[in-house]
C-alpha cells in the first residue's frame, strides 16, 4: 500500500508541476494569444473541466445512492406536477398535524414527532421550498419521456456542465472584445480556476441543495452571456432582440431556481442604460425594453401565482415553513439586529479559515479575488476600464455580491459554506475582468501572466482540496478511511 501511495503522490505532484511549467514564461501557452487556431485547445480544456466536475459527483455514495432520504424532493415534485398538483404526496403524521407550532425543532424532538426532514409544511401538507423551475423544465419532462425519475445528482451534473461551458463562453467573449492580447496561459488558468471555485461544493454535495444552486448558476451565467453577446458581439438586429429576450428569460427563471443567486439580475440595470445610450428615445429602444421586461414580468407573475397557491402569499417561497433545525415561521416579520447582521456578513465574506468551522469566508477561502482588486490601483487600468464601458457592469456585479451577502447573512439562520456558492461565481467574473484590464497595462506582460496563472493554479488546487474536507456528508465524511489514504499519498507514505 505504501508503494502505491508513493506512486500516486508522485503522479499528483507531477501534474501540478506540469501545470506550473506549462504557464511559465517562454512556454507555448505563455507565448500564444487565444485565437481561432487555438480554439481546439480551449474546447479540450473546457471538456476536461466539465469531466472533472461531473465525474467527481459520482464518487460519494451518500449522495448518489439515496442514503439521505430527504434529497428526492425534486423527483417527488416532478411526480406532483405531472399529476396536476403542487403538494408532495407524503403522509403527515398525526402528531405533527396536532402541533401548535410544528416548526419548533426542540419540541418535535422532545415529543418524538415524525416528519419529513427539510420539507416545507403548511396547512397539513408537505411542499418543496426549493425552486420549482428545475422540476418543471428538467425532472418532469425526463419522467414523462423515460418513465423513471431523474436522480437529483444527475441533474446537478447537467447544471454544473452547463455552467462551466457558459463560463468559458462568457469569458471568451469578454476576452475577444476587451483583452484580445491575453495569453492562453492566463485565460485558461483563470477560467478553469474560477469554474472550480464556483462549483466545487456542488461536486462534493451534488443532490438537492446544490441542484437548486447549480441550476440558478447555469441560468445566470447564460443570461449574462446572452446580454454580452447582444451588446458587444452580434450585429444582427433580430439576433440582438432574441438574445436580450433569452437573457431576460434565463435571468427570470433563476428566481424559480434559487432567489438569492437571481439577485445578480441587477446587472440588467446597466444593460438597459447601455441600450438607452445606444438608441436614445426611439422605436428600437421600445423593442429592446419589451424584450427585456416581458420575460421578467411573465415569469415573475407565474412564480407569484405558484407561491400564492401554496402558501397564500405571492412572496413566500416556503422558507418560513421549513421543518429543519431552526424555527423560521416568523421569517417575514423577523426584526433584524444590526450588530448580529454585521457579524454574519463578516463571517460570510471574511471569516478566517478553521475559525468556527472548516471553511473561511468568501475572500479568505479564495484570496485571488482580493488580489484582483489591486488592478484598481493602476491609473491606466482604471482608465481602460472606464473607456471600455464595463465599469458600470462591474459596479452592478459588486452590488449583487453585496446584496446577496446581506440577504444570506440577515435572513439565513446559519452561514453555511454552500451559501457562498451564491457569490463565488460573480466574484470570479469580476476578478477575471479586473485581471484582464490589469494585464493590458502591465509593463512585463509575460511575468504578469505567469504570476496570475500561478494564483489561478493555487485557486484550483484549493477548490480541489476543499472537496476532500470532512464536512456535511462530504466524501471523506462518508468514507473516513479515505482521508488518511490521501494524506499518505501526499506525503509519500510518511503519514
Amino acid at each position: 500500500m505504501a508503494f502505491t501511495d508513493i506512486l500516486i503522490g508522485i503522479a499528483i505532484y507531477a501534474v501540478v508541476a506540469l501545470a506550473v511549467v506549462s504557464v511559465a514564461p517562454g512556454s507555448w501557452l505563455s507565448r500564444t494569444s487565444v485565437s481561432r487556431k487555438t480554439r481546439p485547445v480551449v474546447i479540450a480544456t473546457c471538456i476536461v473541466t466539465v469531466a472533472l466536475c461531473v465525474l467527481s459527483m459520482e464518487l460519494n455514495p451518500t449522495w448518489t445512492e439515496g442514503q439521505l432520504l430527504w434529497t428526492n424532493q425534486y423527483e417527488l415534485m416532478a411526480d406532483a406536477l405531472l399529476k396536476g398538483q403542487l403538494q408532495l404526496e407524503l403522509p403527515v403524521s398525526r402528531e405533527l398535524a396536532e402541533m401548535d407550532n410544528p416548526y419548533d425543532y426542540r419540541l418535535r424532538k422532545l415529543l418524538d414527532v415524525e416528519c419529513h426532514w427539510d420539507h416545507a409544511y403548511y396547512d397539513g401538507r408537505y411542499y418543496m421550498y426549493f425552486g420549482v423551475v428545475p422540476a418543471a423544465l428538467v425532472f418532469a419532462p425526463f419522467k414523462l419521456l423515460f418513465g423513471v425519475s431523474l436522480p437529483a445528482y444527475h441533474a446537478t451534473q447537467l447544471f454544473v456542465a452547463l455552467y462551466v461551458v457558459g463560463q468559458f463562453a462568457l469569458f471568451g467573449s469578454l476576452r475577444r472584445h476587451f483583452f484580445p492580447t491575453m495569453r492562453m496561459s492566463a485565460f485558461l488558468s483563470l477560467t478553469v480556476a474560477f469554474a472550480l471555485m464556483s462549483v466545487w461544493f456542488a461536486c462534493a454535495h451534488p443532490a438537492l441543495y446544490c441542484t437548486a444552486i447549480s441550476s440558478a448558476l447555469a441560468a445566470e451565467i447564460w443570461s449574462i452571456c446572452c446580454f454580452t453577446r447582444a451588446l458587444i458581439v452580434t450585429k444582427s438586429r433580430a439576433r440582438q432582440l432574441a438574445l436580450l429576450a433569452l437573457g431576460a428569460l434565463l435571468g427570470a427563471l433563476a428566481f424559480g431556481c434559487r432567489p438569492p443567486v437571481a439577485l445578480a439580475n441587477v446587472i440588467v440595470v446597466p444593460v438597459f442604460v447601455a441600450l438607452v445610450r445606444r438608441h436614445g428615445p426611439t422605436r428600437a429602444l421600445v423593442a429592446d425594453t419589451l424584450a427585456l421586461a416581458l420575460p421578467y414580468l411573465v415569469v415573475g407573475c407565474l412564480l407569484m401565482l405558484y407561491n400564492y397557491a401554496r402558501f397564500d402569499s405571492p412572496f413566500e417561497f416556503g422558507q418560513s415553513y421549513q421543518l429543519t433545525f431552526y424555527d423560521q415561521s416568523d421569517y417575514g416579520a423577523r426584526t433584524i439586529d444590526p450588530a448580529t447582521a454585521l457579524d454574519s456578513i463578516l463571517l460570510f465574506l471574511f471569516k478566517p479559515p478553521f475559525a468556527r468551522g472548516a471553511f473561511g469566508g468568501v475572500f479568505t477561502n479564495f484570496p485571488i479575488i482580493v488580489v484582483s482588486l489591486l488592478a484598481l490601483a493602476s491609473d491606466k487600468a482604471r482608465a481602460a476600464l472606464h473607456r471600455s464601458g464595463l465599469a458600470w457592469f462591474l459596479v452592478a456585479a459588486v452590488a449583487a455580491i453585496a446584496l446577496i451577502s446581506i440577504i444570506e447573512a440577515a435572513w439565513s439562520p446559519a452561514i453555511l459554506e454552500r451559501y457562498r456558492m451564491d457569490v463565488y461565481w460573480i466574484c470570479g467574473l469580476v476578478a477575471f475582468v479586473l485581471f484582464g484590464f490589469w494585464g493590458r497595462r502591465a509593463r512585463n506582460k509575460p511575468l504578469f501572466s505567469f504570476l496570475v496563472s500561478l494564483g489561478a493554479i493555487a485557486t484550483a488546487l484549493t477548490a480541489i482540496a476543499f472537496f476532500f474536507v470532512p464536512h456535511d456528508y462530504s466524501i471523506t465524511s462518508s468514507m473516513p478511511e479515505l482521508l488518511p489514504r490521501i494524506l499518505s499519498c501526499l506525503t509519500f507514505g510518511l503519514v
